[in-house]
């Protein structure tokens, strides 16, 4: 489970559609986007967690991932990925 502070929109969609993605672009322009689907709900605190302070606002969202993919686009001549996915994508496990 994550917290996440983000805008009073997107903590009322989260609750509305539980089910999220979340996306985090590469850090070099060759390198893997992360992909996380999971799903949140807004939440005041978290009990026997630390206190967030939250901006005003602001809310906080719990977010439970339930899978991840890092993905990039594929290079001319490459074979379909782990996934199936005609991208270059690798599929992570709870351990990566």
């Amino acid at each position: 489970m994550i917290l996440l502070c983000v805008s009073a929109g997107t903590a009322r969609n989260a609750t509305v559609g539980a089910t999220i993605t979340l996306c985090y672009p590469p850090l070099d322009h060759d390198g893997y986007s992360l992909i996380v689907d999971g799903t949140a709900g807004a939440v005041d605190q978290v009990e026997g967690s630390p206190s967030v302070d939250v901006p005003d606002g602001k809310q906080l969202i719990r977010f439970s991932p339930t899978g991840a993919v890092l993905h990039r686009s594929a290079t001319p001549g490459f074979a379909n990925s782990a996934t199936g996915c005609a991208n270059d994508c690798l599929p992570l496990t709870a351990q990566d």
